[in-house]
């Protein structure tokens, strides 16, 4: 009965020479030995994704093939995408509205899901990550106010840590996405002017800390802040006399040296997250994602459309990932023997 053997390399070109000779060796032939490669988790699910890509390429006569968590296509690396969404849902403790948007969630294929005013507790956790089927973070608030969380769905990688706060207005997480580590912000700002000074001056000395412990540049934050970030653009209808940008955003984008996406890509449309239920002519763009400017380049969309069962958008943010390769180069090892060798010692 044949059995399975790991073999590890030191070095990939070595590795590579190995998987090359193996396919035409005689004595492989002879004694039906396969070789074969083994990929991580996170690898396999990109190749996963990756694979329509690759295969549309060769269909059109290009030169593509897979490697370890990225494809090569005409000579060029291919990015895997991943997607953010953001939703203010107003409750979920309802059983079918949960149900409801669960399912608009999964119908949305987004990777990382930032759900505000939750209303969850610690007893809601096993039973709403069941209904979910997959990886749920938790922040908890009350069962009539705050509460955020960030639901995983077929997420190329992995959660490194995570904490949330004890009132239920943010959830801060690091994630390990194609050897590279991202770190991802759910916010749920108050309504109160003071505590949201507070809370954003706290998170943005936490975010500065984070950055440095896993080593990272690249933030994404997003949700529902609660705070319009110029008072004509972001309102209807405008308050104020001039267009006026806010302070506290404004010094916490300083702090956590990120931006805002959309209204940088938008710099005059008046699009909006919240509508007045009372009045519909009260609008403001309260949701929105802030990233960093060493990601910028690699957004492939942001986006604002509508949702249902609430009186908020949808925000969405597509990120392209390139998998970083690891170094080819051959590990140089000592000769022990040289250490014994007077000749060696006396021709130093």
């Amino acid at each position: 009965m044949p059995r399975p053997i790991i073999i590890q390399f030191v070095s990939r070109t070595v590795k590579e020479e190995v998987w090359k000779l193996s396919r035409e060796a005689r004595v492989c032939k002879e004694k039906k030995i396969i070789f074969k490669k083994y990929f991580s988790k996170e690898d396999r699910e990109a190749r996963e994704k990756l694979w329509p890509r690759v295969d549309e390429a060769r269909r059109r006569g290009k030169k593509a093939f897979l490697k370890e968590g990225y494809a090569i296509i005409d000579g060029k690396k291919c990015s895997m995408s991943v997607l953010f969404t953001s939703l203010n849902v107003r409750g979920l403790k309802n059983l079918t509205k949960r149900k409801a948007l669960f399912l608009f969630c999964k119908e949305l294929k987004a990777n990382l899901i930032f759900l505000q005013e939750t209303h969850s507790s610690t007893a809601d956790e096993k039973f709403w990550k069941q209904q979910w089927g997959d990886n749920v973070l938790y922040s908890h608030g009350t069962n009539y106010s705050a509460g955020v969380m960030i639901l995983c769905n077929r997420l190329t990688g992995k959660v490194i840590s995570h904490i949330g706060d004890k009132d239920g207005h943010w959830l801060i997480a690091a994630i390990e996405i194609c050897d590279q580590t991202i770190i991802v912000l759910s916010i749920y700002g108050y309504n109160n002017k003071v505590n949201n000074r507070s809370m954003l001056e706290k998170l943005g000395r936490l975010v500065n800390e984070w950055k440095a412990v896993h080593m990272t540049d690249k933030v994404v934050m997003g949700g529902d802040f609660n705070i319009a970030p110029n008072s004509w653009l972001d309102r209807l209808p405008p308050r104020g006399q001039q267009p006026e940008n806010n302070e506290v955003l404004h010094n916490f984008c300083i702090e956590t040296n990120t931006f805002d996406y959309w209204r940088l890509n938008n710099p005059t449309n008046l699009e909006y997250t919240w509508i007045s239920a009372s009045n519909r002519n009260q609008r403001s763009r309260l949701d929105y994602w802030l990233i960093s400017h060493s990601i910028s380049n690699n957004v492939q969309k942001c986006e604002i459309t509508a949702s249902p069962l609430t009186d908020h958008c949808l925000i969405s943010l597509s990120l392209l990932v390139t998998k970083q390769p690891r170094s080819s180069g051959n590990i140089w090892k000592l000769n022990n023997r040289l250490l014994s060798n007077d000749f060696f010692f006396a021709n130093k």
